[in-house]
């Protein structure tokens, strides 16, 4: 039976919570609205941009559209060399690949700098896609897996995330969800009292081949 692991990428791949902060507080600060703080920061680091920015400030339209830029150009400038992967995937990748299953990524960065970061860090070749949002961000993460799965014959398929987003995405496309606790979003204690599948650390994924 053949496995494909499909991985979020912030928060489960990379530790990008500084560079995401920044961008987030460049992108308000030039736009004249208030900074975030507290747990409206922390929301800010699961779901997609604009939503976030509709949730957090009220911006549609084109005024949410010139935040991404905003914060896109930023986090390209002054992030992107700085973000790495966290402690561990490097080898969880590797075994995995050892193991014969597949992988493939499901983003909501948009495709092109997804791939270009996955690329700067030395593991792009590890995946059978990377699937990424568009710039206005109408992709979503579950036609992502859904496109991901296209990929192969697949009989046993996770979804490995950190964020209750990508636990949707996953029941919606009717695939397995484990939470990355080590990331944003699924502390253990958390996971524990919901009932949730996790791993404490990207070399645990192993076990749910």
């Amino acid at each position: 039976m053949k496995t494909l692991v499909i991985w979020d990428l912030d928060g489960t791949l990379t530790e990008s919570r500084p560079w995401i902060e920044a961008s987030y507080r460049h992108a308000a600060e030039s736009m004249g609205l208030r900074p975030l703080r507290g747990r409206e920061l922390d929301s800010a680091f699961c779901g997609d941009l604009f939503s976030n920015v509709k949730r957090l400030y009220g911006l549609e339209g084109e005024q949410a559209m010139e935040f991404a830029r905003r914060y896109r150009s930023y986090y390209a400038e002054n992030c992107f060399d700085k973000v790495e992967l966290f402690v561990g995937i490097r080898w969880a990748l590797e075994a995995l690949r050892a193991r014969g299953a597949d992988q493939a990524v499901a983003t909501m960065k948009p495709e092109g700098p997804a791939n270009d970061l996955l690329k700067r860090l030395g593991v792009a070749d590890h995946f059978v896609m990377i699937a990424g949002t568009d710039f206005e961000g109408k992709r979503t993460k579950c036609q992502m897996i859904r496109d991901c799965m296209k990929c192969g014959d697949y009989g046993n398929v996770l979804m490995v995330g950190d964020c209750p987003s990508d636990r949707k995405a996953a029941e919606q496309a009717g695939v397995r969800f484990v939470a990355a606790a080590f990331g944003y979003g699924y502390p253990i204690d958390r996971c524990v009292k919901d009932g949730i599948d996790y791993i404490e650390s990207p070399m645990d994924i192993l076990r749910y081949l």
